[in-house]
């Protein structure tokens, strides 16, 4: 038997072991993130996420999924919120603040994964906000494995009192990534960029 080979299959082997060990039960939290957008004011806003990614409507993944982290052979492992918290609310926390840090006045609107916006807008509606704005999240999840890839599919929808639709925006993207909470805070950096959307929250 050739000892040489065996060692370098066996240190394979453990550094496969190793990777998957790394990549189970990993957590990326989105709520603490805080972005320096460019829209300002201080009108009142209401923020709601709207989770619509196909695997979350079936059930196939909790509404807390946020991505996959690959073990040494590619098999891949769930990666949710800290605490189990919604990826939709997660978001919406973090939009808030950032909205909040620009002068706005906000309020967080929870959701329940939905394929309709309905009742999202009413709950959106009955803060009372000037501003609603409900973020759809048609895919967003990362995915670690050598390296890390974001995958996004957004949209920003803007809303005034009545609940007449004012803006709306798309966002996809599909991109190797170093963090992913800083890619997360340059995506809402993005968002609130868009010149229909500065300019619906005025």
């Amino acid at each position: 038997m050739n000892f040489a080979k065996s060692g370098r299959f066996a240190a394979i082997g453990a550094c496969c072991a190793l990777l998957g060990a790394c990549a189970f039960g990993q957590k990326i939290t989105y709520s603490s993130t805080v972005a320096d957008i460019d829209a300002q004011g201080t009108k009142s806003v209401a923020v709601a996420t709207l989770d619509e990614r196909p695997y979350v409507l079936n059930n196939d993944k909790k509404p807390s999924f946020v991505g996959l982290s690959r073990g040494g052979y590619g098999n891949p492992f769930d990666v949710e919120t800290p605490n189990g918290t919604p990826l939709s609310d997660e978001i919406s926390q973090s939009v808030s603040k950032s909205l909040a840090e620009r002068g706005f006045k906000t309020t967080v609107v929870l959701t329940k994964p939905s394929p309709s916006r309905r009742a999202t807008l009413e709950a959106m509606q009955k803060t009372g906000a000037e501003r609603g704005v409900c973020i759809t999240l048609k895919e967003w999840k990362s995915d670690k494995y050598f390296r890390t890839s974001l995958i996004e599919d957004v949209n920003v929808k803007v809303y005034d009192v009545s609940g007449k639709e004012l803006a709306s925006a798309n966002f996809t993207s599909d991109e190797v990534v170093g963090d992913v909470p800083a890619a997360f805070r340059a995506k809402m950096e993005a968002w609130f960029a868009d010149d229909k959307i500065v300019e619906a929250l005025k």
